[in-house]
C-alpha cells in the first residue's frame, strides 16, 4: 500500500508522475518517491512525509524522461523513513520496484539472497523484489523472463511497477491481489492502483485481473498470464473527469461529500424504482432472483464502514424477506472455515470494491459453491468484476478516508435488494411498495437534514475537549450507533464505541459521568420506550445527553441538553438520514481539534492488504 503511478510516453513524465500521486493522497501515506530513467542509469528520490516535499526533491533533483514511476506508502513492514520509502532498487541500481501489497514469503527469499550476496537498504518486504530480479537476470537475459521467473517465487499479494536500465523502453506493471489498471492516452500509457491518478491524462482504461503482468512500451501493450500466455483484453472508456476529484467550492472532500448526499441517493435509485408502483428493478440481479428467492440463508460480509450497512441490511432483510441472514467480518470469515455451499448468497460489501479481505472471502465463498454477489461503487473494481452480478450504488467518487455518501447509498441500496427480494417472495404484499415510496423522498428529505449543520457545529463546539464518547442505538439504528462512533474515531482520534442501549447497562455504564457525551438514536419507532427509559439511566448518572430524534418529545428535552431532529421517515429508513448528523458531528470536531479529516493518521481508503 497504498498509491502506484506509472507513466511512459512522449511528455516530462515526473510532472505526470507527482500529479498522481497528488490525486492519490486521499488513499492516505506516510512516505513518497519517484524514479525516472534517463541515460541508461536509474534517478530516484524518496522523502517521508507528503507529496509536496517529494515534488520538491523531483524538480530539482531529476533529471527530465519520458519514463518513471511513483510510489506513495502506507506503512506494513519498518517505519515510514527514507530508506524504507519506494522505489526500492536492487544492487547494481539497474532496476526500480514500487509495490502494493504483502510479500508472505518475504523473509525466506531475503534470507536466500542474502547468502547470494546481496546487500539490502530497507526494513521492508517489498525490497525482495528488486533484489530477485537482479538475480534472475543472471540467469535469464531477457527482463519479461526475468520478471516471470521472480514472480513465481514470490507468495502474497502485490500490485507493482518495474523499471530496468537495460530496458529504456519498457514499463512492466504486474498484479495479484492488488488493484492496478493501465491507462490509455494520446501516445501515452500510465499504470496506477486507482484511476484518480490516471485523470486527465487517460481516455480509456484496462484492468489488470490477478495474475497478469502487462509489459508497456510507447507502441502498446503486451498483457500476459504469469505463465506468460498472451491475453487480449479491450480497453473500457475512464468514466472518471477531473471535477471529481476536485473539492469545488467546499473546504474540504469529507465536507463535500457530506452535502452531496442528496444527489448520491438520486443516482442510487435512479431507473430502479418505479414511480408507478414503487417497485423496484434490479437489473444486475434479475437473472439470479430465482436463487436468491430460493436461498437457505443470505450472508453479508464486509469491512468497517460496510459491515455497519451489513448490519442494517440483515435487519431489514430478515424482517421483511423473513430468510435468514448472517453479518461476517471478512477478516474473520475468510479464516474460520465457516460452512457455506450451494444453497447460500454471499453479498459482498465494499465501497472501492478492492478491499483485500472482503474480495477474499468473497472468492473463498465462490470456492465452497456459494453464489456471491457484490455492493460496490467502483466500476470494473475486483468484486464487481469477480461477483456473478451485483448492484453499483452510484454514489460517484469518494476521496474523503472516512466514508460517507458511500455508507447512506449502501443503505439504499441493501433497501432495494430487501423490496426486490420481498415482492419476490409475496407479490401482494403493500410493505414493500411503502419503503419504495419512502426511498423516493429520501433525497428531499436528505437535503432537510443537512440544514442542521451549523446547529451541529454549535454542538461540536461544546464536546470537542471530551476524551470519550458513547453512541447507543436500538434495532435499525444499533448499525448507526456504530458508524457514528466509527466516524469520530477515524477523523478526531477521540475513543468511541457504539452500542445497543440496553447493553450498556451490562458494562459500559461504567464509565459514565458528568464528562461523558452520550448520543442517543431516539426515533418514535417500537424501540422508541426502551431507549427512552436508557436516557433516563445514563441522565441519572449525570451523563450529558445528545438525542437525534424524528419528533417533538418534551421527555427528551428534558433529559437532552441537545436535540438534533431529523426529518420524519418510516422506521427501516430512518437510519438513513439519523446517520448524517453523526458525520457532521465527527466533522466538527475534528476539525475543532485541529485534525486533517480528508486524511486521517495511520487510515488508507482502499484497505488492500491484510
Amino acid at each position: 500500500m497504498c498509491g502506484i503511478v506509472g507513466y511512459i510516453g512522449k511528455k516530462v513524465a515526473i510532472p505526470i508522475l507527482v500529479n498522481g500521486l497528488y490525486n492519490l493522497e486521499y488513499r492516505g501515506y506516510d512516505s513518497a518517491g519517484v524514479a525516472v530513467l534517463g541515460q541508461s542509469k536509474l534517478y530516484s528520490v524518496k522523502c517521508p512525509g507528503k507529496v509536496e516535499g517529494l515534488a520538491r526533491l523531483a524538480a530539482s533533483q531529476l533529471p527530465a524522461s519520458d519514463i518513471g514511476i511513483a510510489h506513495t506508502r502506507w506503512a506494513t513492514h519498518g517505519v515510514p523513513s527514507v530508506c524504507n520509502a519506494h522505489p526500492h532498487l536492487d544492487c547494481t541500481q539497474s532496476i526500480a520496484v514500487v509495490h502494493n501489497g504483502i510479500i508472505e514469503n518475504y523473509y525466506a527469499v531475503r534470507e536466500k539472497l542474502l547468502e547470494a550476496g546481496h546487500v539490502f537498504a530497507s526494513e521492508t518486504d517489498s525490497e525482495v523484489i528488486s533484489h530477485l530480479i537482479e538475480e534472475k537476470l543472471k540467469t535469464d537475459s531477457s527482463l519479461d523472463s526475468a520478471v516471470l521467473a521472480a514472480l513465481a517465487e514470490l507468495e502474497g499479494t502485490y500490485g507493482l511497477a518495474i523499471l530496468h536500465t537495460e530496458s529504456p523502453d519498457c514499463l512492466v506493471a504486474a498484479r495479484k491481489g492488488s488493484p492496478l489498471l493501465i491507462g490509455i492516452g494520446d501516445g501515452q500509457f500510465m499504470v496506477a492502483s486507482d484511476q484518480a491518478a490516471l485523470v486527465p491524462y487517460s481516455s480509456e482504461v484496462i484492468h489488470l485481473s490477478d495474475g497478469e503482468i502487462a509489459f508497456i512500451s510507447k507502441d502498446g501493450i503486451d498483457l500476459r498470464t504469469l505463465e506468460n500466455r498472451e491475453i487480449f483484453r479491450r480497453a473500457e472508456q475512464l468514466t472518471l473527469v477531473s471535477s471529481d476529484i476536485r473539492k469545488g467550492n467546499y473546504e474540504h472532500f469529507m465536507q463535500k461529500e457530506i452535502f452531496e448526499q442528496p444527489e448520491s441517493l438520486e443516482n442510487v435509485m435512479r431507473g430502479r424504482i418505479s414511480a408507478d408502483d414503487d417497485s423496484v428493478k434490479l437489473g444486475g440481479l434479475l437473472n439470479l432472483m430465482p436463487k436468491i428467492l430460493s436461498a437457505r440463508r443470505i450472508i453479508l460480509t464486509g469491512c468497517g464502514t460496510s459491515w455497519h450497512s451489513a448490519l442494517y441490511g440483515k435487519y431489514l432483510l430478515e424482517r421483511f424477506t423473513k430468510i435468514p441472514v448472517e453479518v461476517e467480518y471478512a477478516s474473520e470469515f475468510r479464516y474460520r472455515d465457516p460452512v457455506v455451499g450451494g444453497s447460500d448468497i454471499v453479498v459482498a460489501i465494499s465501497q472501492s470494491g478492492e478491499t483485500a479481505d472482503t474480495l477474499a472471502a468473497m472468492r473463498m465463498a465462490a470456492a465452497k459453491g456459494a453464489t456471491c454477489l457484490g455492493v460496490c461503487n467502483v466500476v470494473g473494481s475486483s468484486i464487481a468484476r469477480e461477483s456473478k452480478a451485483g448492484i453499483y450504488i452510484h454514489a460517484g467518487p469518494e476521496i474523503g478516508v472516512a466514508s460517507t455518501k458511500a455508507f447512506t447509498c449502501q443503505l439504499a441500496a441493501l433497501s432495494m435488494l430487501t423490496i426486490a427480494v420481498s415482492r419476490g417472495l409475496n407479490p401482494v404484499s403493500e410493505e414493500p411498495k411503502l419503503i419504495g415510496a419512502e426511498l423516493r423522498k429520501l433525497p428531499e428529505l436528505m437535503s432537510e437534514t443537512l440544514k442542521l449543520d451549523p446547529y451541529i457545529r454549535e454542538i461540536a463546539e461544546a464536546f470537542f475537549e471530551s476524551p470519550n464518547f458513547l453512541y447507543l442505538g436500538r434495532g435499525y439504528n444499533f448499525p448507526v450507533a456504530l458508524e457514528g462512533a466509527l466516524k469520530l474515531k477515524e477523523i478526531s482520534y477521540i475513543h468511541a464505541e457504539g452500542y445497543p442501549a440496553a447493553e450498556m447497562k451490562h458494562g459500559p455504564i461504567a464509565l459514565v459521568d458528568s464528562e461523558m457525551p452520550v448520543v442517543f438514536l431516539a426515533p418514535r419507532d417500537e424501540t422508541y420506550g426502551k431507549v427512552i427509559g436508557n436516557m433516563e439511566e445514563i441522565k441519572a448518572r449525570g451523563g450529558r445527553v445528545i438525542a437525534v430524534v424524528d419528533h417533538d418529545d418534551p421527555r427528551v428535552e428534558k433529559m437532552a441538553e441537545y436535540v438534533i431532529p431529523v426529518p420524519r421517515t418510516i422506521d427501516s429508513l430512518n437510519p438513513v438520514l439519523s446517520v448524517v448528523p453523526l458525520q457532521l458531528l465527527a466533522y466538527h470536531i475534528a476539525l475543532l481539534r485541529g485534525c486533517d479529516v480528508d486524511k486521517p493518521r495511520n487510515l488508507a481508503k482502499s484497505v488492500t492488504v491484510e
